[in-house]
C-alpha cells in the first residue's frame, strides 16, 4: 500500500513541515512526479493508515545551496524523505533539541530517507544540502514526512 501524502504542511496526526507563506509551488505535473518518487521510496515502510505531510522547498535550490525546514514530529517511528526535480546530489540531516532525535542520509540514493523513533513529540530541523543540480535554474525539492509501520 502506498502512503497518502497531503499538499498541506499541518496534519491532525501531529506531523508538521513548515513552508514560508511566500513560497511558490512548482507546477502540478512536477508536484505529482516528485510525490510519486517519495511515495515509492517509502511505500514499504510508511503506515498507510496515517496520512503524511508533503511540502515543496520554498524556492529552487542551486547547487551548493542549503535549505532548512522546521519539523514537528509526533511520538513513534517516523520517516523523512526528500526528492529532487532534476538529477542532483542531495544529503539530508535531521537534528532535534538535545539528543531527542537525529539522523542523516548522505548516500547516493535519488531519494534520501531518514528513519528514526521518538518517545514523545519533538521539534526538529531538517537541513538539506545540495552539492549538485543539473537544472540550470536550480532544483526544487519536496520534503515528505510519514509515520512508519
Amino acid at each position: 500500500m502506498r502512503a497518502r501524502l497531503l499538499r498541506t504542511g499541518l496534519l491532525a496526526a501531529g506531523l508538521t513541515v513548515a513552508l514560508p507563506a511566500s513560497a511558490q509551488q512548482p507546477d502540478a505535473a512536477l508536484q505529482a512526479k516528485l510525490k510519486t518518487q517519495i511515495e515509492t521510496a517509502v511505500a514499504a515502510e510508511a503506515d498507510s493508515r496515517t496520512p503524511g505531510a508533503f511540502v515543496f522547498s520554498s524556492k529552487p535550490s542551486k547547487a551548493t545551496e542549503n535549505g532548512s525546514h522546521f519539523l514537528r514530529l509526533g511520538a513513534g517511528k517516523q520517516l523523512v524523505a526528500v526528492a529532487c526535480e532534476a538529477p542532483c546530489d542531495v544529503d539530508i540531516f535531521l537534528a532535534g533539541r538535545g539528543d531527542e532525535v537525529s539522523g542523516n542520509d548522505v548516500s547516493s540514493a535519488a531519494t534520501p530517507v531518514i528513519r528514526f523513533v521518538t518517545g514523545r513529540s519533538v521539534e526538529a530541523m531538517l537541513n538539506v544540502r545540495m552539492s549538485s543540480c543539473e537544472a540550470p535554474s536550480g532544483c526544487s525539492y519536496p520534503v515528505g514526512q510519514f509515520y512508519a509501520k
